[in-house]
């Protein structure tokens, strides 16, 4: 990790170098940098705001190779994407250091939750921002822009209806054992034929997300998949030429275990940014924040944080989330004030989906769509196969 930080603050500072102008639009500070670049990069914007140049005699005498370093790691991509990358990079990593400082100083009672809380909200609004200047020509690229909307291969009718784009948060609701990890599974094996994707599984363990992933993509029981070690060679070699065609076009990364909101926070802004990827995590209400004085402060937290991710990373982001087993109780039918612990959830989501059974039918509902139709669908779950179907033909269910 250490040599990540020292190559990122390199890749920084030698873009700087070699393209001054963006001086200009920097958020990075100095103080937010390892050293000696944080030295480097005092001196050579100090030089570029007095003289409108980089003083290449200045650097090279005060830090020798280092100068020479930048002036010849060149960045192949493209500049400005790298620059805007290097600073979230970078501003993440200065966060999760203050963070744990913070709970390092907390733990050790030298300040109280209060002042935890206060300090650990304030870091977070440390953003990266694009201002620009509003053109004719932006308005047109977002009404022309054919790829801003995701694109389902196998759950088409979603396509015209929920209209998932890029940048939304969607939260996935469903009361206990009624699919929402499947849900999230089929959407990850559909979606990932076209994108890179990121799963934050903190339900299962890793080998029962394994098999419950590949009974999907090759359509087989999870009871013959239990008895692999029985089964024949024609079996065993089918299920392999399966694995690694659902492997080896796609770039699925799985990160198991108990997670806090700084870490899931670090791996999304640490995660490549060049291409857009959705992000999966299941489920919310098993995300640790340091400080959260209650359920509610916990997943009002965790929502507004998932929301910033999305706008401010190259993501989308499908977070599962549990019902309150009350008002399931009451009627499988879920209304929005359903979700638990907190509303931030509806508030935060550009759409919520629900996910039940009622009258022996299961039922696939968007509940909240902030760009496209609201309605509920009939659905199939094959759960030998965690297989996940939603119909084309609208169902009320509601009357």
């Amino acid at each position: 990790m250490v040599l990540e930080s020292e190559q990122l603050h390199l890749d920084f500072i030698s873009l700087i170098t070699n393209n001054p102008k963006y001086l200009d639009k920097c958020i990075v500070k100095s103080y937010m940098l390892n050293a000696p670049y944080n030295r480097y990069f005092d001196i050579l914007k100090s030089n570029y705001e007095k003289y409108g140049i980089v003083d290449g005699i200045i650097l090279e005498e005060e830090f020798g190779n280092l100068y020479q370093d930048c002036i010849y790691n060149g960045v192949a991509i493209d500049i400005n994407d790298a620059f805007q990358s290097y600073q979230r990079k970078i501003l993440s990593e200065y966060k999760d250091k203050q963070i744990t400082e913070l709970i390092h100083r907390w733990s050790l009672k030298l300040i109280d939750s209060e002042m935890l809380v206060n300090n650990i909200n304030k870091i977070e609004t440390l953003n990266i921002s694009t201002i620009r200047d509003l053109t004719a020509e932006d308005i047109m690229n977002s009404l022309t822009k054919k790829d801003k909307r995701l694109n389902f291969s196998k759950f088409l009718v979603l396509l015209d209806t929920l209209k998932l784009e890029k940048h939304d948060l969607m939260t996935v609701a469903g009361g206990t054992g009624s699919g929402k990890s499947s849900m999230a599974l089929n959407f990850m094996e559909d979606l990932s034929m076209n994108y890179p994707c990121l799963y934050f599984n903190m339900e299962m363990s890793e080998d029962q997300l394994n098999e419950r992933l590949i009974a999907i993509h090759a359509k087989e029981d999870l009871k013959k998949l239990d008895r692999f070690n029985e089964m024949d060679d024609l079996f065993k070699k089918d299920i392999e030429f399966r694995a690694k065609n659902l492997t080896r076009d796609r770039h699925i990364k799985i990160v198991t275990g108990s997670q806090s909101l700084e870490n899931i926070t670090s791996i999304i802004a640490n995660h490549e940014q060049n291409e857009h990827f959705i992000v999966f995590v299941d489920h919310v209400g098993l995300i640790n924040v340091q400080g959260a004085r209650n359920a509610n402060e916990r997943i009002t937290t965790v929502y507004q944080s998932l929301r910033k991710l999305s706008l401010d990373y190259n993501c989308t982001i499908i977070s599962l989330c549990q019902l309150n087993r009350e008002s399931v109780k009451q009627d499988p039918r879920p209304t929005l004030s359903a979700l638990k612990d907190s509303s931030e959830a509806e508030q935060s989501s550009s759409k919520v989906c629900f996910i039940y059974e009622k009258d022996n039918q299961y039922c696939f509902e968007i509940a909240k769509n902030r760009n496209g139709i609201n309605g509920t669908f009939k659905m199939k779950y094959n759960k030998q196969q965690q297989i996940m179907e939603i119909f084309s033909s609208k169902k009320d269910v509601r009357q």
